[in-house]
């Protein structure tokens, strides 16, 4: 009995369907057969008597012998036995990585990932496993602000070649994203190996939901915490926030050590007012200084101690070039409100001309107002005309007897009422039209006279009255372009507004296409569309593209602009992140190890019957039945 109860229980431990077994009966008929056998009939012969006597005699010592080594018979207990075990469903305990097909590595590549401790990064690290948890067949994910696939399909010898070749990036981290894509390359039973420090900044969605979905669907997810590898905790200063106005630039430095400490500042091209600051544990620093022109770089260095970061220690400034722009206004009857306008603005170099004596034009900005039509010479008009196709842009002055001057078709409106009276003499407002970088917070007023004019196709109506006539116009002219503007000096109270030298600012930068800050400096990670295709220098090599991933922190040089991209992350500065113990589920005790799992040797029996099979028909045949 109790025999028996061992092996009822070994028979349960390593098979999944014990009532199979009962298959074994089978074996009984099959011993019958060769047991009972036809009765040969006895013939006399005297001449043989003697020795079938003797052969008698040997045939009853050697019968048991010859049934056990019988091949065929062996052959067919073997089959039968393997069927029964078959059907019963063998299986074997492994490891639950002893089944994965397929290995998703998903390596973090964010800007955190350049941490260094103990003469190694992170990405360092993560590369250095990703490569011991390569599989047979392998996909390979970098995390970075975005996820991004570098190979799928690949062999342990080209995954560890495709991982020698990744370099880090500048971005910040989405975990959580690179967790679900690495879902689209693999499937029930494969392995995603994820290896990161887990410091999620790229959004606000929980890494453990990713781990959580893939595993719903059948798939294994290993988390590697390269923090843990560290053997102290990271020191870092860095700069974690950056607003650059036209006027100053302001620069947020923050201490995420235990201890205060001391930072020297460093500025191109500027002398900064203080060169050294003290900012304690925890708290962050605000420098300010004048914006600098055009392209520039801004450094924090460590005062005798060493940063473990020194990504976020530099930071890149673009501002638009200070240079003067050449600005011709052509009037016989010059403004003073135009003139307080323009020195208030600053940046322009006004020349002055009145007709019919006019400079020779090759200026960027052409102002045409209050004018004596008939001293207007054609050929200044066709030299303004082929100034504004070259790029300048004309800038029209309403004026009562505006379409009895030949403006060469360069004049962006047109009578709205060709019978009726063009001088309106009635008060009406002013508002703008759409909400643009040039009309935005402006009050354009009153006007109690005007000219009723309609916008030509093409053309776009930045301001108009309340009966909607439109007073602000504007419309491109080959490179150049040519604004209307309707609002008569007479006639108008806009001329007193304290927005009157903003408006014209405004329009001044669009007409010369001067970027405005927010589209020269960005936030790595960003993807930049810059409307055209054209040859970029950036800091990782030579593109040429119409949009570009901002991948990496430094100066993007182009035909069109030059942009720089920041890291400016404050979470992604955290290098020592938060305690992945409140991770909950993460990377408690034991979370990485494999379970195991049973591993069904059906198939495996099912092949090693057909074999038997097979052996047991070329016995057969070799024996001469077949």
């Amino acid at each position: 009995m109790a025999v028996f109860e061992l092996l009822k229980g070994v028979a349960s431990e390593h098979l999944m369907y014990t009532a199979g077994l009962w298959a074994l009966l089978a074996l009984i008929p099959l011993i019958l057969v060769y047991l009972i056998r036809p009765k040969p009939k006895k013939q006399t012969i005297p001449a043989l008597m003697f020795l079938m006597k003797e052969s008698a005699k040997s045939d009853r010592k050697s019968f048991l012998r010859r049934f056990i080594r019988d091949p065929l018979f062996i052959l067919q207990i073997l089959i039968l036995v393997a069927f029964a075990i078959a059907i019963a469903k063998p299986y074997m305990t492994v490891a639950e990585d002893v089944l994965v097909e397929k290995t998703a590595l998903v390596v973090d590549a964010s800007a955190s990932s350049q941490l260094e401790i103990d003469g190694k990064t992170r990405f360092e690290r993560a590369i250095e496993i990703a490569k011991e948890k390569a599989g047979s067949n392998n996909a390979i994910i970098v995390i970075s602000s975005v996820p991004e696939l570098i190979a799928d399909e690949v062999d342990t010898a080209k995954a560890r070649d495709e991982l020698d070749h990744i370099k880090p990036r500048d971005t910040p981290t989405s975990i959580f994203d690179s967790i679900i894509f690495a879902s689209n390359y693999v499937k029930e039973k494969d392995k995603v190996v994820v290896i990161s420090d887990f410091i999620e900044t790229g959004t606000q969605k929980d890494f453990n939901a990713a781990k959580s979905i893939l595993e719903s669907k059948g798939v294994i997810v290993e988390l590697i915490n390269l923090r843990q590898l560290e053997s102290r905790k990271a020191e870092n200063i860095g700069i974690v926030d950056l607003d650059v106005t036209e006027e100053q630039v302001t620069v947020q430095i923050k201490n995420y050590n235990d201890e205060n400490e001391t930072v020297r500042l460093e500025m191109e091209g500027i002398n900064l007012t203080t060169n050294e600051i003290t900012i304690e544990p925890k708290a962050v620093e605000v420098v300010n200084f004048p914006t600098p022109p055009a392209l520039s770089k801004f450094s924090i260095r460590p005062h005798e101690w060493h940063d473990d970061f020194p990504l976020d220690n530099d930071l890149y400034i673009s501002a638009p070039s200070a240079e003067s722009v050449p600005l011709l206004i052509i009037s016989n009857n010059p403004s003073k409100y135009i003139t307080t306008a323009m020195s208030v603005i600053g940046t322009v170099i006004v020349d002055r001309g009145t007709p019919p004596k006019v400079p020779e034009i090759n200026h960027q900005i052409i102002m045409i107002r209050k004018v004596n039509k008939d001293l207007i010479l054609p050929g200044t008009m066709k030299s303004i005309k082929k100034k504004v196709d070259e790029g300048a842009a004309l800038i029209i002055f309403a004026q009562p007897d505006l379409f009895s001057i030949d403006f060469e078709g360069l004049l962006p409106v047109e009578r709205a009422d060709k019978g009726g009276p063009v001088f309106i003499d009635h008060e009406v407002w002013v508002t703008p039209t759409y909400e643009t970088t040039i009309t935005e917070d402006m009050n354009f007023g009153m006007a109690k006279k005007y000219l009723k004019v309609a916008p030509l196709d093409g053309s776009m109506t930045l301001a108009s009255t309340t009966n909607n006539v439109s007073m602000i116009v504007m419309k491109n002219y080959g490179k150049g372009m040519v604004v209307y503007f309707g609002l008569m000096e007479d006639h108008s109270n806009f001329k007193e507004d304290i927005y009157y030298p903003v408006f014209w600012k405004r329009l001044f930068d669009m007409a010369i296409k001067k970027q405005d800050l927010s589209e020269l400096n960005f936030k790595t990670g960003r993807l930049v569309n810059l409307l055209v295709k054209q040859k970029i220098t950036a800091p990782f090599g030579k593109v040429n593209a119409e949009t570009i991933m901002l991948s990496h922190q430094g100066i993007y040089r182009g035909e069109e602009k030059n942009f720089v991209a920041n890291l400016i992350n404050e979470q992604e500065s955290d290098l020592n992140g938060e305690d992945p113990d409140k991770k909950l589920g993460v990377f408690e005790e034991g979370a990485t190890k494999m379970e195991k799992v049973p591993f069904e040797l059906t198939r495996q029996f099912l092949i090693g019957l057909l074999v038997l099979v097979f052996l047991e028909l070329l016995w057969i045949k070799f024996r001469g039945d077949l």
